[in-house]
């Protein structure tokens, strides 16, 4: 017994100990560390910075610093950005100012389709509006059908839609429409023509204009490989009525897609 009495106390004691433990785990009060984990996140956010864009007030700014001949770093400690920031934006114009982007004469004005957006609401007529403003009533129509017709038109809304539509260049449609591109492809190997192929598609799909492609975009996209559609993406073009003579030639005025190429193949018709 007296062996095995240090045994005995060791066992008792380690019971002792584990049943003291159990209690305390019983009766611990949980701690809810959302506060905790909240400003930690809060510290974290505080010493990182997002990073935004610039706004055209802050862009014309940076061009007049950069036209006064202001370095890149100076420059992007007046705007608390690193000069990689300014060098991605001067870099691509060269270092030379863009053109400020102004409305055509010839477009609505926002106080022309504010008097659409009330004559929609008086139901009156597009050619009664178009008369009001001097205006076509076609192109009254047109401005009516293609933001969201007589039930959501909105003259605000419909302004802001105009001037992010007149940005150029524009990527052509089937550059932006693989399905419709595939479409049109596959009609080209059956040997039709793209008038034929536009007549097709406007019957096939008479409500989607999505899927619906004019004859021009057409042969423009098999002649002029600067559209952004994939030089590989149809067969040869059309022969039999039209011929045609490859002429290289600039075409910075012809890029749909932004000139990725120096030059381009122009079509000459020959009867």
């Amino acid at each position: 017994m007296a062996a095995d009495s240090p045994l005995l106390w060791r066992a008792t004691r380690a019971q002792q100990t584990w049943r003291s433990r159990s209690a305390f785990h019983r009766w611990s009060q949980p701690v809810d560390a959302t506060l905790y984990l909240k400003g930690e996140m809060e510290c974290a956010l505080m010493g990182h910075r997002f990073h935004r864009g610039f706004t055209a007030a802050e862009k014309t700014e940076l061009w007049d610093r950069w036209k006064r001949g202001e370095s890149l770093k100076a420059i992007g400690r007046a705007f608390g950005k690193p000069s990689s920031s300014i060098y991605f934006l001067v870099a691509p114009h060269g270092g030379i100012r863009p053109a400020e982007r102004r409305r055509s004469r010839m477009a609505l004005t926002l106080a022309e389709r504010e008097v659409i957006s009330r004559g929609i609401t008086g139901r009156q007529s597009a050619r009664s509006m178009a008369k009001l403003l001097g205006r076509s009533p076609s192109t009254v129509s047109r401005e009516v059908s293609r933001n969201g017709g007589h039930d959501r038109y909105r003259a605000t809304l419909a302004d802001e839609s105009a001037w992010v539509r007149a940005r150029r260049p524009k990527c052509c449609k089937l550059a932006n429409n693989p399905r419709l591109r595939q479409a049109v492809a596959g009609k080209l190997r059956l040997d039709w023509s793209p008038e034929q192929i536009a007549g097709w598609l406007k019957r096939t799909h008479p409500e989607d204009e999505c899927n619906q492609v004019s004859h021009e975009t057409i042969y423009r996209s098999l002649f002029v490989q600067t559209r952004g559609v994939p030089k590989t993406w149809a067969p040869s073009p059309p022969q039999g009525r039209y011929t045609r003579n490859a002429v290289t030639m600039p075409c910075g005025w012809l890029s749909d897609c932004g000139g990725e190429a120096m030059s381009c193949l122009i079509t000459r018709a020959r009867t």
